[in-house]
């Protein structure tokens, strides 16, 4: 009896786990099920064609053949007030399955663009082959991940994770910030 009593206990607590897991990381499990079932398209973009004076219309115009899918609101309220998302397969040749791009006073404010975790190493060596090494990174966490940046000749930014995420339902972010958005929140300090 007692050790049917453990194995019963031990199942139990297996899916306690399993539905506390569930809960925490619904929304990752959600789009990585759909980033692995779908047929999406890739993208290709240097980060130095993004542009601040870009619409709605310029974006849509500029992915024209993929859909663009563009929302009232943001994620966080600083970066916008709408939003448009394209779900995608490949950005650059590397996984990659969502983007992002934020609309303030009606123009690009910022783009993101998240990659599952084992895509790190890859989307690293790509933002190297095209900016070089990162001009700066942060020693200390904040949000749970540490990043490093590179400032691109036009005034804009771009942020990567510095680390792959520990956690393998989490997944990696590619930040572009406009020279306005770096103007008015320091991408990088002196």
């Amino acid at each position: 009896m007692p050790i049917r009593k453990t194995l019963l206990i031990g199942l139990l607590g297996l899916v306690i786990a399993a539905c506390a897991l569930y809960l925490l990381q619904a929304k990752n499990i959600k789009e990585y099920q759909l980033y692995l079932s779908e047929d999406r398209p890739g993208l290709t973009l240097s980060f130095d064609e993004l542009s601040e004076e870009w619409s709605e219309t310029d974006l849509k115009a500029r992915f024209h053949d993929v859909r663009v899918d563009c929302h009232q609101g943001s994620p966080n309220p600083g970066m916008g007030e709408r939003t448009c998302f394209i779900d995608i397969n490949r950005l650059n040749g590397n996984a990659a399955m969502m983007a992002a791009f934020h609309f303030k006073d009606g123009k690009l404010n910022s783009a993101s663009f998240n990659a599952p975790w084992w895509s790190h190493a890859p989307s690293l060596r790509h933002l190297e082959q095209q900016h070089g090494a990162p001009l700066g990174s942060q020693n200390l966490f904040h949000s749970g991940v540490r990043l490093i940046g590179w400032h691109l000749n036009n005034g804009s930014a771009v942020f990567y994770n510095r680390e792959r995420p520990a956690n393998l339902l989490g997944y990696n972010s590619i930040f572009w910030q406009s020279a306005r958005q770096c103007q008015s929140q320091t991408c990088f300090s002196r």
